[in-house]
């Protein structure tokens, strides 16, 4: 007996993707899955136009013909990370195979997008799937669903991303982060670099920091998007202590969190969920502040930062750059140290709520849908 798995994995490496690599690496310890990977195949050769549609249409139907086989054979349960988007469409069909077959199911959601605007296609969804257990990112997200789809609450489980971290990003040492601390703050910012992330808010942040003779040296790690390259290099270049360090991954991404004080996550994306990174912040000890989407809020209790409204985020980025900067270098390593601790409790109760919700879902004594 299998447990049926369904979802994107990596490569291409993101959020999503790496969160159900983590949840496959644990429903794989409990025993045998099956796994049919939603993520759009790289071809050997570029394809465009109605040959890529045509080959990615291919792909999906030897996807869904090997799932009806898999369905068949009596699996003990299927965990699904729900797509965000119109790739909910492409998820349905699977979705009802399960519900004929009577396949226990547990849909992990990852998005805020389809719960900000109701969608017909999740409301679609969500009938198809029946009595299905469905995991959420956090209370507002559950809430968010129940009341957007009448989902009782009895089919919600909360599974905090904290609870994967540990495998994810591993405790690394670097012999420049255990040096004493200087007096500028190293404020940093990660993400795709786009203006819906908040990149341009961040730049305007320094600005204001410059101006009010703050002390700071600030580092951006990331790509960045083609479409505001030549805006990104104009305004970095007249911030003289801000450098950009490009992508970062691995040990080099874990040493960028050792590394600074504070992070800053003006992010403007209306679909914020809960952003990996900024539990990897926490979980080294860097204070946060971020503009308050999704789960954010529920991250960052006042000993490890602020979660404003966008409009507010600059002053509290500011009011919190002040604070930092009046602690000396002793005051600095207890604020990191509590702010790992609290990680630390964190991600232990996330963890214990993963091994019951891995070993119900492995469990072949379950009702069905």
């Amino acid at each position: 007996m299998k447990i049926l798995f369904l979802g994107p994995i990596p490569p291409p490496v993101h959020g999503f993707s790496a969160i159900n690599l983590a949840m496959l690496d644990n429903l794989r310890s409990k025993g045998q899955v099956s796994v049919f990977n939603r993520a759009n195949p790289t071809p050997e050769k570029p394809v465009h136009g109605i040959a890529k549609h045509a080959s990615l249409l291919m792909h999906w139907a030897k996807l869904l013909a090997s799932f009806s086989v898999a369905a068949a054979q009596k699996p003990i349960s299927l965990y699904a990370g729900l797509s965000g988007g119109k790739g909910q469409i492409l998820d349905l069909p699977f979705f009802l195979m399960a519900r004929l077959f009577k396949i226990p199911t547990y849909v992990h959601h990852h998005s805020f997008a389809y719960i900000n605007q109701k969608s017909w296609i999740t409301a679609l969804c969500v009938l198809v799937l029946g009595k299905a257990q469905h995991i959420a990112l956090c209370p507002e997200m559950a809430k968010g669903i129940s009341t957007t789809y009448g989902i009782h609450p009895r089919l919600l489980t909360t599974l905090s991303n904290a609870a994967f971290l540990p495998n994810l990003a591993p405790e690394v040492t670097d012999s420049n982060t255990s040096r004493q601390r200087e007096l500028s703050i190293r404020v940093g910012f990660l993400s795709n670099i786009t203006a819906e992330k908040g990149i341009f808010e961040f730049f305007s942040t320094l600005r204001q920091a410059d101006a009010a003779g703050l002390h700071y040296k600030a580092e951006i790690a990331g790509p960045v998007d083609t479409s505001i390259r030549k805006r990104f290099e104009s305004e970095l270049a007249e911030l003289p202590n801000a450098k950009h360090i490009g992508p970062i991954y691995g040990i080099e991404k874990q040493r960028f969190f050792q590394r600074i004080d504070l992070l800053l996550f003006p992010t403007r994306y209306q679909n914020e969920a809960e952003p990996v990174t900024l539990h990897e912040a926490l979980q080294a000890g860097a204070t946060v502040v971020a503009a308050n989407r999704g789960c954010i809020g529920g991250m960052l209790p006042d000993n490890c930062g602020s979660a404003q409204p966008a409009e507010e985020f600059i002053t509290s980025a500011l009011d919190t750059l002040r604070k930092l900067d009046k602690l000396n270098a002793a005051q600095r390593s207890v604020r990191r140290e509590d702010i790992k601790s609290h990680y630390k409790n964190t991600a232990i109760i996330s963890q214990k709520t993963l091994m019951q919700l891995v070993t119900k879902i492995s469990s072949p004594a379950q009702k069905s849908i």
